[in-house]
């Protein structure tokens, strides 16, 4: 199960994994929104009959390499927002499927 901001990059990453005999879904995602992330929690659990693992991976490039005094706040702040903030409502949208199945694992793969 694949999700992302774009479209055309999941259909592309979907067809290359589909060309070497792989199956997979996907659904856009933006990981800013609590109700993307809900909703691409349960369309695994739709299409899969489960949810095992979430392995967040999202990257958001934040402010140029500057000073603190010269950084840009606003910058920080969409970086955290998806860096950080979306791998926690990623996973808190996907905590609820592996509680019922009894198990489950969180892979977090951020940087900045």
């Amino acid at each position: 199960m694949l999700g992302a901001r774009s479209e055309a990059y999941l259909a592309e990453v979907a067809d290359g994994i589909e060309s070497s005999g792989g199956r997979v879904a996907w659904g856009r995602c933006d990981v800013t929104s609590d109700a993307d992330c809900a909703a691409l929690a349960a369309l695994a659990v739709e299409r899969y009959g489960r949810l095992d693992c979430v392995v967040n991976n999202a990257f958001f490039h934040g402010p140029a390499n500057t000073s603190i005094e010269d950084s840009d706040l606003d910058a920080w702040q969409a970086a955290l927002d998806v860096n950080l903030f979306g791998s926690l409502r990623m996973s808190r949208a996907a905590i609820p499927a592996m509680t019922a199945l009894g198990r489950g694992s969180i892979v977090m793969v951020n940087s900045q």
